[in-house]
């Protein structure tokens, strides 16, 4: 699709095929793979619970169920705006899912903007937001009455106002510890708990609704599911924060956060309003007929959706850094735009192939919703994609146009609403017609601007106009020509979906030199392992029993910073505010920790023997980093994985070679997977010496820093 990587202009040598950009696929693929696992599982579950209510109270009863979920999904948007963003821009340097950190191109976000102290910053974000979550309460409790003749016309459900809006404040505290877990890179932990509060609503859910509760039941079952599940998950994040409060850090949390508002609520208004739009207009049963046909549409946000979440904390990674550094920023946004819009395609022609069979789960009074499907499913894939080349695009001053055009779309979506229904008979149509253009227009501009600039990512527009035809021909031909029965039409459905995949590789749409990457990537990910290629036999053969057993400890274990360092400098504060560190400030206004250099730390070695037991095993590393004590306090301390990543800000800041960096990171987590046979080795004789007191391979003797190789 793109120029060959052999032909970009210095290149790091590898041990793997694909360079760079197999290491960050091997990433995005086991991220990616966990975070659409998750939605799937996820809309499959709440899907589910929307079915249950579908087919055991109908139409009309669904559309009053629509009404209190977007309540609930408002009240948890409110005290989500006041708190998620800020806390996790503060404690990652990276925003949530429902802000968009789009930066300027040329802009390097600085290390500083995140906290010195992570854990106590997130236990303050925790407060707050539970803080909000009572106010925001006892606030619906006091005016519950009116709220429900506003929204659903009948003030005889105040009560169920009340409930809904429990079940908002109670999720919007899930939503912020599930980031945490998900930035902390526990990828499986997160899919589990993501799937876990729709999983014990639709049990809630079928239970209480089938011993008659009605609407009232189905939102009791929502605030026992989502009370569990919250439960669960802030125990799943209990050593990640302290429980302490400071005025002065909330307002950092709120000048951090402030500046998502705009396009978290844009986002927000048009992923959610649509129900309590159409309810100005039309009745409760056409709401229920487009809830659940818009529900079937979602279903196939999972594929872009899961692509766009993994490479949200991936972008904060030495991984991606090193893969912009290698291909350059328009061959590297170039190619994951491409690889978005692919995965998208799939997404959408699967939904319009097999839709109208998932809609006959509501039963056959909803079958007149059938026809759209297909709409809801282009509308429903329109956000992803917005963000996606929101981010990719290439342009002077990114960031404020992304806000202006966000906000843009939600006001072009709501007068595009409020026209189709007042002034055409569209009727349901309107929602997803209305989504597809304002998402739409400022896409189109984004990329034409970007596409037309000084700096144009490199698009392989001629493979993508092919893939978007061969999709096209698929889903027109299965329209007019399938089988009649449901088992037979899976069958041709599945068959078309193989076409659909072995098309990209005949017609070359996926160029044949990506193949040899990708496949060493699935294998990579199927393994749940890095792209690295390690002779671990060699490389771990090449030391000697005690250094072995230390570096074992370390990656396995982790380590005390302290003994790792004697400064312990991981760039924390101490508990009073003062500074942790003797650090001074380097020129761009950085911090600069002394314990980062000292060389005869006992981190200095270990990451040495690191460096020493790659390049035994095949891996093309230097020796030897003026900075190989404060890697060691990326790679082996035992904190927080916040103040981790915090650290790795800060060692790039100062000069680590990101490329370096993520290969000593994939070659951890490699060794941490690593069966106690495999360290259990024997060394490879007596040729190899001991790195201590500056003697042989791991010595701290005055050779200088090799440069990596190129190629």
């Amino acid at each position: 699709m793109t120029t060959p990587p052999s032909e970009e202009k210095q290149k790091h040598e590898h041990s793997h095929p694909g360079g760079a950009g197999a290491a960050l696929g091997a990433h995005l693929a086991r991220f990616s793979s966990m975070q659409g696992l998750s939605l799937l599982i996820t809309n499959i579950l709440h899907y589910g619970s929307i079915a249950v209510v579908a087919r055991l109270l109908g139409p009309k009863p669904l559309g009053a169920y629509a009404l209190l979920f977007f309540l609930t999904s408002l009240v948890s948007q409110l005290i989500g705006l006041a708190s998620r963003p800020g806390t996790m821009m503060r404690t990652f340097g990276v925003a949530d899912d429902d802000t968009d950190d789009v930066e300027d191109d040329d802009d390097k976000e600085s290390v500083e903007e995140a906290s010195r102290r992570p854990t106590y910053t997130l236990g303050v974000g925790l407060i707050w937001c539970l803080t909000l979550c009572v106010t925001v309460i006892g606030l619906v409790v006091a005016f519950q009455t009116p709220i429900a003749r506003f929204l659903l016309h009948d003030p005889g459900q105040a009560d169920v106002v009340v409930l809904a809006t429990l079940t908002g404040a109670v999720w919007a505290i899930f939503k912020i510890a599930e980031m945490v877990i998900w930035f902390e890179g526990r990828g499986l932990t997160y899919a589990l708990i993501e799937a876990a509060r729709p999983a014990f609503n639709l049990i809630a859910i079928i239970a209480i609704v089938s011993a008659g509760a009605g609407v009232k039941g189905a939102i009791v079952g929502q605030t026992i599911g989502t009370t569990t599940a919250t439960v669960l998950c802030v125990a799943l994040i209990w050593k990640s924060f302290d429980l302490s409060f400071s005025f002065g850090e909330l307002k950092e949390i709120l000048k951090r956060g402030k500046v998502r508002i705009p396009i978290a609520s844009s986002m927000w208004i048009v992923q959610n309003a649509d129900s309590f739009i159409l309810s100005r207009f039309l009745d409760h049963k056409s709401i229920g007929l487009y809830n659940l046909a818009s529900r079937t549409g979602f279903m196939v946000a999972f594929l872009p959706q899961g692509f766009r979440i993994a490479l949200r904390p991936v972008r904060k990674t030495a991984a991606y850094e090193a893969y912009r550094q290698e291909y350059g920023l328009a061959i590297a946004n170039g190619q994951l735009l491409a690889y978005f819009y692919l995965i998208t395609l799939t997404a959408i022609l699967a939904m319009v192939l097999g839709g109208e069979i998932l809609i006959q789960v509501g039963g056959h009074k909803f079958q007149s919703a059938a026809p759209l499907i297909p709409l809801t499913a282009a509308a429903m894939s329109m956000p992803a994609l917005y963000r996606t080349v929101g981010s990719m695009a290439s342009y002077p001053n990114k960031r404020r146009n992304f806000i202006m055009a966000t906000m843009f779309v939600a006001v072009a979506y709501v007068g595009l609403m409020l026209l189709l229904l007042s002034g055409t008979g569209l009727g349901i149509y309107a929602a997803p017609i209305s989504m597809s253009l304002a998402f739409m227009m400022p896409s189109t501009a984004m990329f034409l601007r970007s596409q037309l600039g000084d700096r144009p990512i490199d698009f392989p527009y001629r493979a993508m106009l092919q893939a978007t035809a061969v999709a096209v021909v698929i889903a027109v031909g299965f329209h007019f020509q399938h089988p009649a029965g449901e088992w037979p039409k899976l069958g041709v459905i599945a068959i078309l979906m193989l076409v659909w995949f072995a098309s990209l590789f005949v017609l070359r749409i996926i160029p044949s030199y990506h193949w040899h990457p990708i496949r060493h990537i699935a294998l990579s990910a199927l393994k749940r392992g890095s792209a690295l290629r390690f002779d671990s036999q060699a490389g771990l053969g090449s030391l000697e029993a005690d250094d072995r057993q230390a570096l074992r400890a370390a990656v396995i274990d982790r380590l005390p910073p302290a003994a790792l360092v004697l400064s312990g400098g991981d760039g924390t504060e101490a508990q009073d505010g003062a500074g942790a560190s003797d650090g001074a400030e380097a020129a761009d206004g950085t911090e600069r920790l002394d314990g980062d250099f000292d060389a005869a730390s006992e981190g200095a070695r270990l990451v040495r023997l690191l460096r020493h037991i790659g390049r035994h095993g095949g891996i093309p590393l230097a020796d030897r980093s003026e900075l190989d004590a404060g890697i060691s306090l990326y790679l082996f301390a035992n904190e927080p994985v916040a103040v981790r990543l915090r650290k790795m800000r800060q060692l790039l800041s100062e000069g680590v070679d990101a490329h370096e960096l993520r290969t000593l990171e994939d070659l951890r987590n490699d060794l941490a997977k690593a069966s106690q046979k495999t360290w259990d080795v024997k060394p490879a004789g007596n040729r190899q010496r001991r790195a201590r007191d500056g003697k042989g391979r791991g010595g701290d003797g005055p050779r200088p820093r090799p440069s990596v190789k190129r190629v």
